[in-house]
């Protein structure tokens, strides 16, 4: 046992949280011995897959050995070769480095590069720098520069896989080709197996780097990896692990009414500046979600293309799903594989283009409104990396045909000196031929720990007007995706030749960003009609609706009057709604024809709206009064009638105000009341007065005044009526008069002056209500047969006493 030494380095891996309990390198001095090559294989780590994405980076896969036979010094290492199926069966996409399928998928033996400290001396195992055997190196039959020899190291105590020069460590990282034994495997070809030997010595192959899509319908679920080799003797290990499993789907919204923002817009009001319209959402499915391009490191180098190897990075063995490396879009960095299949771009092993992108897509965008974004996720943040785990995202293009253009060593954001409305800087997009604007923003730091959610602000500018414009929507998703982005196609069977990482769109999310309300401004164009004469009273004031939209909008009333003179007589207030005109015809004179004007209501962004006022200006109406009787009165008549009649000149204008009539009669008369059909006068038992206005010629009803006759009455009688008031130019009273004849009381109470059986009959009608009752002759206070017996003895030739 003294010729044999054990070096482990267990502890150093767990540190790296590689997913092994230990991971020892093997060596035995010339002449060792060990039992049976044993192998077993184990999932390293088992990350959740975007459902969204089509090249998910699943878990390392670790092929763990122990026991075999030593190896004889100077003699070749034996190989195998080593193949990986996806299950289901999906297409592996990782990026191709060459037509024939070699790949950025690769094998490193013993963890190579990982500078954990062993007993070997000379830089071997974890301690030997990462050198890459190619596919096509492995490929070789014979003498291949990738053939392995055994072995010690400098100090001749452990054996080794050296190189044909006996002492340079032999290749310990070999590329994958994709394809060989279906779209879904991968082949490591030539891989040396020198077995550890001794007991409880290990030897690791960790199988790294390998994508898959995950939409389509063939992955779902949990994701399977099955191993197998092409000799039993030479790698004895076969089975299936657990690689990933397909987590939550991406959820994204928009807030189109976010706090301090301006929709719904006004198409009539200008905006000033990009201000804001909505604000767009993005939420990881769950955590690790979003991802970076690469592991943020201490020294805040989150933006470098290879990881400072002085700090944990991506190109140490293990750092995957180690615990600060899963929400990385980059796996296993290995600066030593890359191409440049364009000019002036190198891809390189294990790098992705860019970390996660978050699109929007802004449909039909208004001809005449300005589109901007947010720059960022947030107002300010200092340089994303180191133990900071704050989500924030920059904006990275503005366009759906640069979504996928590579960042290549360091991420560019796109900058802005214009501030939007909410202080964050507002970059302007430009819409193509369709009226459609892009954004996609660029995840530089995410929290692995928690669901993260990133918000953007989206604003809008104008200058013009406009009319209505219905609810426009975006449509956000993780960029690039097909229709936007330049890459194969979604189902692709061959590896990914650019970009890495891109995502299909499960399901349309989003929602309308941007509505603008037409302004509008409306009233009647019927003209307002205002009547006044000389010297009557001023016409009252009208109101005219006014649909005034949105309520909000800043509406102006200004009167413009066009007369001879240019007199100043329209006047109007505008409170809410209701536009309130008045005419103030103070000083002007009659006119043959009406004073014209209108009320302009003007608003920014719309047309002005004309409502047309009119003033018609009458000479002084003339008012005249006429009172009239029939036939005589009797003395003692208690219900006699005159009519008064009121009219105004033919070439008057009309009357204005109240106009009051007044009756005068003859002491031996007694006015019982004065009464008028219809609702025009309203009358007391001395006079009547009404403020209806009637037009030159015009005529009010008519008035009835009945009196009583004083049974001492003589004759003739005079009866005075008067009128005033109406603006009459007649002066403020005009008079009437008529003169009545009292005649004596002969009970002949149907007028015919002779007392006969027909005066009895009207008396018995009225004391039976068949007509109306007047005459109460013997003054008792109703119609009854007393008066009946007063008219049969004025009949039958006695005196008619009453």
């Amino acid at each position: 046992m003294a010729n044999f030494r054990r070096w482990f380095f267990a502890a150093a891996l767990i540190a790296l949280s590689t997913g092994l309990a230990s991971a020892q390198v093997g060596v035995k001095v010339p002449g060792g011995g060990g039992g049976f090559l044993s192998c077993m294989a184990m999932g390293a780590g088992v990350p959740e897959l975007r459902p969204e994405g089509y090249t998910e980076l699943v878990g390392d896969i670790m092929i763990e050995c122990t026991g075999g036979m030593a190896g004889y010094m100077g003699t070749q290492v034996p190989t195998t070769t080593i193949v990986v199926y996806m299950s289901p069966s999906v297409p592996i996409t990782s990026r191709f480095f060459d037509s024939n399928g070699a790949s950025e998928a690769m094998l490193i033996i013993d963890e190579a590069g990982s500078s954990v400290a062993t007993g070997a001396q000379g830089g071997y195992g974890p301690q030997a720098p990462q050198s890459l055997c190619t596919t096509a190196q492995q490929q070789q039959l014979g003498g291949s520069p990738c053939t392995a020899y055994v072995g010690v190291d400098t100090s001749g105590q452990y054996q080794v896989a050296v190189q044909s020069d006996g002492k340079t460590p032999a290749q310990n990282v070999y590329q994958g080709k994709i394809g060989d034994y279906g779209v879904n495997s991968v082949a490591f070809y030539g891989v040396p197996v020198l077995a550890p030997a001794d007991q409880g010595v290990m030897r690791t192959y960790r199988i790294t780097n390998i994508r898959v899509p995950v939409p389509g319908g063939n992955l779902t679920g949990t994701l399977d990896a099955f191993i197998s080799t092409s000799g039993a003797a030479a790698l004895p290990v076969s089975g299936t692990v657990t690689v990933g499993i397909v987590g939550p789907a991406m959820m994204a919204k928009v807030d189109a009414a976010p706090a301090g923002g301006g929709n719904t817009f006004v198409g009539c009001v200008p905006t000033r500046g990009p201000t804001l319209a909505a604000q767009v959402t993005f939420t990881e499915g769950f955590a690790q979600g979003f991802k970076t391009r690469v592991v943020p490191l201490t020294d805040a180098a989150w933006a470098s293309t290879v990881p400072n190897t002085a700090t944990p990075g991506q190109n140490i063995p293990g750092g995957m799903y180690g615990g600060f490396a899963a929400n990385s879009e980059s796996g296993f960095i290995l600066p030593a594989a890359s191409i440049t299949p364009i000019s002036g771009v190198t891809y390189t092993a294990g790098l992705a283009d860019y970390g996660t992108r978050l699109k929007a897509v802004f449909m039909n965008v208004p001809v005449g409104v300005s589109l901007y974004v947010s720059t960022t996720s947030a107002a300010s943040y200092a340089t994303p990396g180191g133990t900071n785990t704050a989500p924030y995202a920059v904006l990275v293009a503005d366009s759906q045909s640069n979504e996928g253009n590579s960042d290549q060593a360091t991420i560019t954001p796109l900058t802005s000196a214009i501030t939007g409305s909410d202080g964050l800087s507002a970059y302007p997009l430009t819409t193509d031929i369709s009226g459609n604007g892009a954004a996609i923003w660029e995840v530089v730091n995410a929290n692995p720990n928690a669901v993260d959610t990133l918000t953007f602000s989206v604003y809008v500018a104008y200058n013009s007007s406009f009319g209505t414009i219905n609810p426009t929507n975006v449509g956000l998703s993780i960029a690039p995706e097909p229709g936007g982005g330049t890459f194969p196609t979604a189902n692709a069977t061959q590896g990914l030749t650019n970009p890495a990482p891109r995502f299909a769109v499960l399901s349309q999310q989003g929602g309308s960003w941007l509505t603008i309300n037409s302004c509008l401004l409306n009233a009647s164009s019927t003209p307002v009609p205002f009547f006044y004469s000389i010297s009557g009273t001023a016409p009252a004031s009208q109101n005219v609706a006014v649909t005034i939209k949105p309520s909000t909008l800043t509406v102006t009333a200004t009167p413009v009057v066009i007369t001879p003179n240019g007199e100043n007589w329209l006047s109007a207030s505008l409170s809410g709604g209701t536009l309130t005109i008045s005419a103030n015809p103070t000083g002007l004179s009659a006119s043959a024809t009406a004073y014209t004007g209108w009320v302009k209501l003007s608003a920014t962004g719309v047309s002005d709206v004309l409502v047309p006022a009119t003033l018609t200006v009458y000479p002084p109406s003339a008012l005249s009064i006429t009172t009239s009787h029939v036939g005589n009165f009797v003395v003692g008549q208690p219900e006699a009638t005159y009519t008064l009649i009121v009219s105004n000149g033919a070439s008057a204008g009309p009357t204005s105000g109240t106009v009051t009539v007044t009756e005068y009669p003859p002491s031996s008369e007694t006015v019982v009341s004065m009464t008028s059909t219809g609702s025009v006068w309203t009358c007391t038992t001395s006079s009547c007065t009404t403020n209806y206005s009637i037009a030159g010629g015009g005529t009010y009803p008519a008035i009835t005044v009945t009196v009583s006759v004083a049974s001492n009455a003589t004759s003739l009688l005079t009866n005075v009526a008067t009128v005033s008031g109406g603006g009459s130019a007649s002066g403020p009273t005009t008079t009437a008069n008529d003169q009545t004849t009292i005649v004596p009381l002969t009970c002949t109470v149907t007028g015919d002056h002779t007392p006969s059986v027909a005066d009895v009959r009207e008396l018995i009608n009225e004391a039976l209500g068949v007509v109306p009752p007047v005459w109460d002759l013997n003054s008792d206070g109703s119609i009854n047969v007393g008066d009946v017996q007063v008219v049969i003895s004025a009949a039958t030739g006695h005196t008619c006493v009453l």
